[in-house]
């Protein structure tokens, strides 16, 4: 697969996660002990984490030159 498909089933994914948002939330509260403020910041945070890599991932895995001529 290519770098755009999959960033499409990352995507779908991701939706995924935002839609059991609450129950992930909820286990980490129930499971880790964690204080509902942090749960809720860390799932904020994790989520625009993987939202800013899938959007500009193509960005920065797309073929780069590193060596023209036996010069450079």
């Amino acid at each position: 697969l290519g770098v755009k498909a999959r960033i499409n089933i990352l995507r779908k994914a991701l939706a995924n996660f935002e839609n059991l948002k609450q129950e992930i939330i909820n286990l980490e509260i129930q499971e880790i002990g964690r204080p509902r403020s942090e749960a809720e910041n860390g799932f904020a945070g994790n989520f625009a984490y993987i939202a800013w890599n899938l959007a500009n991932g193509p960005q920065y895995l797309k073929p780069e030159i590193t060596l023209e001529n036996n010069q450079e």
